[in-house]
């Protein structure tokens, strides 16, 4: 996130001003502080609530253009209330996984939710080799990242368990202390302690 406390530092430059909005992970007071103190103005937390991320981008974007106008950028036929639509599916109980919360970062698309799910699982059931492959990187930051990465996409759909193990591990790897039991709680899908 430094990079971007950079830039944000160098927009405030332009005469234009334009509204720079942190969308990160860091919820951390004091990380919310350090965003606004470089220039931000405003600060959106992952994993994504749509009604609290449009609220605050409501607070700095003032809309160009109607619905009317919006409805010239889709294809033929649609409409935007199509766009937006949500499918009827049925979504299997999944152990560990709060579908609910997951539907509320989709805004209740659960056919998006469902891609989520499947991407979830695509591309984290490795997830122990990943861990210890990062840790041989030359990048002494990269296991840190393949925790966080695991933490943001288990919050996306709803795995808090998974998510609060994830950044207990992102945690001890940024300490640089001993990982392992951290690592153990993550392949296992329990929060830090239980």
């Amino acid at each position: 996130m430094d990079l971007s406390h950079d830039a944000s530092a160098q927009f405030r430059y332009d005469i234009h001003r334009p509204a720079i909005i942190a969308m990160t992970a860091n919820v951390m007071a004091a990380d919310i502080e350090k965003a606004r103190a470089s220039g931000m103005n405003d600060h959106i937390s992952k994993p994504i609530r749509p009604d609290e991320m449009f609220l605050t981008m409501a607070t700095w974007i003032k809309p160009a253009a109607g619905k009317a106008a919006m409805a010239g950028l889709l294809p033929d036929g649609a409409s935007i209330s199509a766009v937006s639509a949500t499918e009827p599916v049925a979504l299997p109980l999944l152990p560990g996984i709060d579908t609910q919360a997951g539907l509320i970062t989709t805004d209740q698309n659960v056919t998006l939710y469902l891609k989520l799910l499947r991407r979830f699982a695509d591309n984290n059931q490795h997830f122990g080799e990943d861990f210890a492959q990062a840790l041989q990187s030359a990048d002494p930051q990269a296991a840190s990242r393949c925790a966080h990465s695991l933490r943001g996409a288990a919050g996306n759909i709803g795995a808090s368990a998974v998510q609060a193990a994830a950044n207990t591990l992102e945690q001890t790897c940024n300490a640089q202390l001993p990982f392992e039991p951290a690592l153990a709680a993550v392949q296992q899908g329990e929060a830090p302690g239980s």
